[in-house]
């Protein structure tokens, strides 16, 4: 099985005290491959570093995700901006959640479940269909 992964899945796998740790890591092992939209690596680094983790560890943790076999960096396409934005307008939201509504639009586009443990994205998905892991 294949899943688009949300930050914070790759947060919670990374942060072995997480509250989510345990499963996060469970999940991904489950999959076959991880679609890591490339939205996803600049929140990661961006969290880490706000979580003022060393810049060396997360260079580790970024080669690491680069060199698992099961991830596929998705690069974000024109298709992908004009969905988030389509559905920021759309709805009574604003472009802050612009990232968010970015992930949707890779996991509608390449019609593929979604994994995060966040409950108001998987809110905003389900308004799209989007399915979730």
């Amino acid at each position: 099985m294949k899943a688009v992964i949300d930050t914070n899945v790759l947060i919670y796998d990374r942060i072995e005290d997480s509250i989510f740790h345990e499963e996060a890591r469970k999940k991904l092992d489950e999959l076959e491959n991880w679609f890591i939209p490339s939205v996803v690596i600049e929140e990661f680094v961006f969290v880490l570093t706000q979580l003022n983790v060393n810049k060396n560890i997360i260079g580790k943790m970024v080669e690491e995700i680069l060199t698992n076999k099961k991830a596929v960096i998705i690069p974000l396409e024109k298709i992908d901006v004009s969905n988030a934005t389509s559905f920021i307008l759309s709805e009574a939201t604003s472009f802050k959640k612009f990232n968010d509504k970015l992930i949707l639009s890779v996991a509608k586009r390449k019609n593929a479940p979604l994994f995060t443990f966040d409950s108001e994205l998987k809110k905003e998905g389900k308004k799209h269909k989007i399915n979730f892991y």
